[in-house]
C-alpha cells in the first residue's frame, strides 16, 4: 500500500515537473521567435533607406517670369542626399530660343539640384519657400524617386512646356499622382481655396499680375477667348499656390477605400524677404489709351479749325496699328501657345492698315477721296458695337484706342462735307 502511494506520488511529481518544463520551453520558444522576428525586421528596415518627400511652393518674385511663383519636389534620404527636383529649367543658349518661344515650341527640363543651392536662389530673390511633407509609404516614396530619376535621364529630361497644362506645377502634381497607391482626392478644394472666386485662366493669372499692369496688358492682348472659359477644379491646379492649397486638404484613397491625408506636416523653410519692385512706366495702359483718345480728339479739332488734314498722323497711326496687327496675326496663325488662336482682338489690330496707307496718303496729299475711310469706319464701328457680346475679356484700353482710331475716318468725312 505504501509502495503504491509512493509510486503515485512520484508519478504526480514527474508530471508536474514535465508540465512546468514544457511551459518554460514554450515560453522560451516564443521569446526566441519574437527575438528572431524583431532582429530580421530591424535588419530589413535598416537595409531600406527611408525617404522623405516634400512639396516646395515658392512665392512670386518681381520679374515677369517670377510673377506666378514656382513648384518643386524635395527628396531627403538617410544617406545624406538632399535634392530638389526642378521642372522649371530652360536653356537660353539653345539656338533660336526666342523664335521657338514665340512659336510656342519652348522646351523645359527637369534637373536635380542640391537643396542649399536651390534655397540660396530664392534668398537672393526675396521669395519665401513653404514645405509640405507628403504622407507617402516607403514603397510610394521609393517609386516616386524612381520616376524622378527616370525623368532626369538625358533622353527624358526635356518636355514641351505649356503654361496652362504642362508646366513645373502640373508635372509635379502628375508624378505624385502616378506614384501613390490608389488616387489623390481633391474633393474639398472648391470651398476652401483662395481662388474659388475665380473661374477662368485669365482671372487666375490676373491675381498675380494685378501690380504689373503692363505685363498684364501684354498678356491680355495676346490671349484669346479660350482663356475666358470656365475651368474644372483640377484644371485650376496649374499655379503653385493653387496646388499648395489643394494638397493641404487632399487625401490619398487606396484601392481598399482606406484614406489618409496627403500632407503630414507643413512648415516654412524660408521667410519671404524684401523685394524691390520696379515701378516701370509712370502711366498705366488704360491711362495711356485715354491719353491717346484725347490726343486724337485734339487733332480732329485742329484739322477742323485749320481746314486741312494732317496726313502724317495717319502714317504714324496706321503704321503702329499695322505692325501690332502683324504680330497678333502671326501668333494667331502659327503659334502653338494655348489660347492664342482664338483672339478676337485681331479685329482691331491687323495688317490691313499697312495696305490702307497706300490709299489714304496719296488721296490726302492730292485732296481726293478714297473708299478706305468708309471701310475703316464700318470696321471699327462693328468692333466697338460687338464688344459686349464677344466672349472675351479684352486688354485694358482697347475701347479708348478703338474710339481714337475712329476719329481718323470721321475727320475725313467732315473734310469731304466741307469741300462740298
Amino acid at each position: 500500500m505504501k509502495s503504491i502511494t509512493y509510486q503515485g506520488s512520484r508519478m504526480w511529481l514527474i508530471s508536474i515537473l514535465f508540465c512546468n518544463f514544457a511551459a518554460e520551453m514554450k515560453r522560451l520558444l516564443a521569446l526566441s521567435l519574437l527575438f528572431i522576428a524583431q532582429t530580421f525586421g530591424f535588419l530589413a528596415f535598416s537595409g531600406d533607406v527611408p525617404i522623405e518627400v516634400s512639396l516646395l511652393t515658392c512665392s512670386p518674385g518681381t520679374k515677369s517670369y517670377e510673377l506666378y511663383g514656382h513648384t518643386a519636389l524635395r527628396v531627403k534620404q538617410r544617406t545624406g542626399s538632399d535634392l530638389v527636383y526642378n521642372y522649371g529649367v530652360f536653356d537660353f543658349t539653345r539656338p533660336a530660343f526666342t523664335w521657338h518661344f514665340i512659336l510656342g515650341e519652348c522646351d523645359y527640363m527637369v534637373m536635380p539640384f542640391r537643396y542649399d543651392h536651390f534655397r540660396e536662389e530664392y534668398v537672393k530673390r526675396g521669395s519665401g519657400i513653404v514645405s509640405q511633407r507628403l504622407n507617402l509609404t516607403p514603397q510610394e516614396a521609393s517609386r516616386l524617386v524612381d520616376l524622378l530619376e527616370e525623368n532626369c535621364k538625358p533622353e527624358n529630361m526635356v518636355y514641351r512646356y505649356d503654361f496652362y497644362r504642362n508646366n513645373c506645377t502640373t508635372k509635379v502634381r502628375d508624378i505624385i499622382e502616378q506614384a501613390v497607391d490608389g488616387e489623390i482626392v481633391y474633393s474639398r478644394l472648391s470651398k476652401h481655396l483662395f481662388y474659388h472666386r475665380y473661374e477662368t485662366y485669365r482671372e487666375m493669372i490676373h491675381h498675380y499680375t494685378r501690380n504689373s499692369k503692363w505685363c498684364e496688358m501684354g498678356q491680355d492682348l495676346l490671349l484669346g477667348c479660350k482663356s475666358d472659359t470656365a475651368l474644372s477644379p483640377r484644371a485650376m491646379l496649374f499655379l503653385p499656390d493653387c496646388l499648395h492649397d489643394a494638397f493641404a486638404r487632399a487625401e490619398i484613397r487606396s484601392d481598399k477605400s482606406d484614406t489618409r491625408p496627403l500632407v503630414l506636416v507643413e512648415e516654412t523653410e524660408l521667410e519671404k524677404g524684401v523685394q524691390i519692385n520696379n515701378p516701370g512706366f509712370y502711366f498705366t495702359p488704360l491711362q495711356c489709351s485715354v491719353i491717346f483718345f484725347a490726343l486724337m480728339l485734339f487733332i480732329l479739332a485742329m484739322e477742323g479749325f485749320f481746314a486741312c488734314q494732317f496726313w502724317p498722323v495717319d502714317v504714324i497711326v496706321m503704321t503702329l496699328q499695322g505692325l501690332a496687327g502683324v504680330l497678333l496675326c502671326f501668333l494667331f496663325l502659327f503659334s502653338k501657345h494655348p489660347t492664342l488662336d482664338s483672339n478676337f482682338q485681331i479685329w482691331l489690330l491687323n495688317p490691313l492698315p499697312l495696305i490702307g496707307m497706300y490709299f489714304v496718303v496719296p488721296a490726302a496729299r492730292k485732296s481726293k477721296r478714297t473708299l478706305w475711310h468708309g471701310f475703316n469706319f464700318a470696321w471699327l464701328f462693328f468692333f466697338i458695337l460687338f464688344i459686349p457680346w464677344v466672349p472675351q475679356d479684352y486688354a485694358a484700353g482697347v475701347f479708348p484706342v478703338a474710339l481714337g482710331l475712329m476719329t481718323r475716318p470721321v475727320s475725313y468725312f467732315l473734310a469731304y462735307r466741307r469741300d462740298e
